[in-house]
């Protein structure tokens, strides 16, 4: 695989990520307005459960400690963000 090919790959990577973490952020910010039977809030939260359940266990701990808030969704934006830079220095290292 040539670098232009592995460049456009993680560029496609890289903006996808970017498409999921604004889909996150739509329906964290819809759990808080909607109720839960809205068909709009139903969509988005098919789309975020796959990450949002990958981060479930630990958040369920983190409320069994005490936090009273379930922050997978948070915790999904850290790991998004970490996979966007890895890709970006990827693409910086194959110029």
């Amino acid at each position: 695989m040539n670098n232009y090919m592995l460049r456009g790959v993680l560029e496609g990577l890289a903006l996808f990520l970017q498409v999921y973490s604004y889909v996150l952020l739509a329906y964290a910010i819809m759990t808080w307005i909607l109720p839960p039977y809205n068909r709009v809030r139903e969509i988005f939260a098919r789309l975020a459960w796959p990450v949002k359940r990958a981060f479930q266990p630990l958040s369920d701990w983190l409320m069994r400690k005490g936090l009273m808030l379930d922050v997978s969704i948070i915790l999904a934006f850290f790991a998004i963000s970490i996979l966007q830079r890895l890709i970006y220095q990827l693409m910086f290292i194959i110029r």
